[in-house]
């Protein structure tokens, strides 16, 4: 004692010593506290934005919750807040038809934004949190770390599962309604796909084929999707391929489209001219790709015709995917089960047959030019009431003479006169202004 009350330094740092050793005792019996009030008096649950579904609660929370708060972010009603419905009424009125407004969404901040919702006349808090920011990706891209914590008071979770359990519901029924289209992300962080936008599904009955040729294919992918047990018992690989090959013009990407809508399936589409993507990412890619989508490789006759024009040419000697490459991320060791891919070219001829051969694309079939049958049902659609019209046309209309795209084109430009549908098919058989 006789010490410190000589020494003036040791009494300079002692009550601020004192004074942090208290504060640090009192934090601590704070967060024990308070660790033993949640664990005894709540429930809570915590989900971080790098998990694919927290997009998906947080619409759901916004749109079917009540929601009490200070504060919120206001977000303009974008396109990627619309549903096809909305889309089609600013199709047919109008892009500026409908008023500018807002969708009011839970905020969140880096000490916790609180906020209150009902659901189900229960009471949840709601907590959102950013964390710290990081760059990622090649290009080094700022992304932030932010998580969403549930709580609700009792012992008993039920509640918040059933919530996380009707938003992923929820989520499910609206994805039937739609088509999502992805693609390969750029900035190599997360997830290696990522969605470009979302689609109506296109009818089948809006894609004209040859005979039975489109309720074959989604009869073979539907026996497809049901026998996996029948692969997996006789240990074949699960995997399905399909290589549709005809001129250009033929229906064969909106087919696919169609396809996707049908089976309730997402579209992943792949492109192989990226001199970005190496053989060792296309594996991963594949591997990753979302389960409920099909693999969508366009024109992919044109891949290594052009690669090769270069190479030979003095140009684009590294980078790319090979062909083993490709090869090997089809049908490797290592590959997806379940995957169903659908392969486009226009020159089937020009395709290496180790890339066609069965086991990598079981089924190839021909979508070529229009038949007059075709023709005729597709004037039909344009003009359902106008039988005579649709017998007319098809008497004009030779069989492979031309695309299903160019009869679509004829008889878009002529939609409001199913007569001069008929009367100037001349002019899509490029023969002139008459029949």
């Amino acid at each position: 004692m006789a010490i410190f009350r000589s020494n003036h330094l040791l009494q300079t740092f002692a009550l601020p010593t004192l004074l942090s050793l208290l504060s640090y005792l009192l934090y601590t019996i704070y967060n024990i506290l308070n660790d033993l009030t949640r664990s005894r008096f709540f429930r809570s649950i915590t989900l971080k934005n790098q998990d694919p579904n927290y997009d998906v609660v947080v619409s759901y929370i916004t749109r079917r919750c009540t929601l009490r708060a200070s504060s919120h972010v206001a977000e303009t009603y974008k396109r990627k807040n619309k549903t096809w419905k909305d889309r089609m009424r600013e199709w047919s009125t109008g892009v500026d038809s409908d008023r500018p407004r807002f969708v009011l969404k839970p905020s969140s901040s880096k000490g916790g934004s609180v906020s209150f919702i009902n659901y189900k006349g229960s009471r949840v808090v709601m907590s959102r949190k950013v964390g710290e920011t990081v760059c990622v990706g090649w290009d080094r891209k700022p992304v932030a770390m932010e998580e969403l914590t549930l709580t609700v008071w009792g012992r008993d979770s039920r509640v918040l599962t059933r919530l996380l359990g009707d938003a992923l519901e929820d989520g499910r029924e609206e994805a039937k309604s739609t088509v999502n289209i992805w693609v390969l992300s750029s900035d190599g962080w997360g997830s290696m796909w990522e969605k470009a936008l979302t689609k109506r599904p296109r009818p089948m009955a809006s894609v004209i084929l040859k005979g039975d040729t489109g309720e074959m294919l989604i009869d073979d992918a539907r026996s497809f999707q049901a026998g996996a047990q029948w692969y997996f018992d006789r240990g074949i690989p699960y995997r399905r391929g399909y290589c549709l090959h005809g001129p250009p013009g033929t229906g064969k990407t909106s087919f696919v489209q169609a396809m996707a809508g049908t089976l309730g399936k997402d579209i992943c589409m792949l492109n192989l001219s990226d001199k970005e993507l190496t053989d060792t990412r296309l594996a991963s890619a594949l591997r990753e790709a979302p389960g409920n989508a099909l693999v969508m490789i366009e024109d992919i006759d044109s891949v290594f015709v052009e690669r090769r024009k270069r190479t030979e040419g003095g140009g684009d000697r590294g980078g790319g995917v090979t062909f083993s490459g490709l090869l090997n991320a089809l049908d490797g060791v290592a590959s997806q089960e379940g995957r169903i891919t659908v392969m486009t070219t226009n020159h089937l001829e020009r395709l290496d047959p180790a890339l066609v051969r069965p086991g990598r694309v079981d089924l190839k079939v021909e979508l070529s030019n229009a038949t007059k049958d075709q023709a005729g049902e597709l004037f039909a659609r344009f003009f359902p009431s106008d039988g005579s019209g649709k017998v007319r046309f098809k008497e004009r209309v030779k069989d492979g003479q031309v695309s299903m795209a160019a009869v679509q084109c004829h008889l878009l430009k002529y939609r409001d006169s199913p007569s001069a549908a008929v009367e100037r098919v001349g002019e899509m058989l490029g023969i002139g202004g008459g029949g």
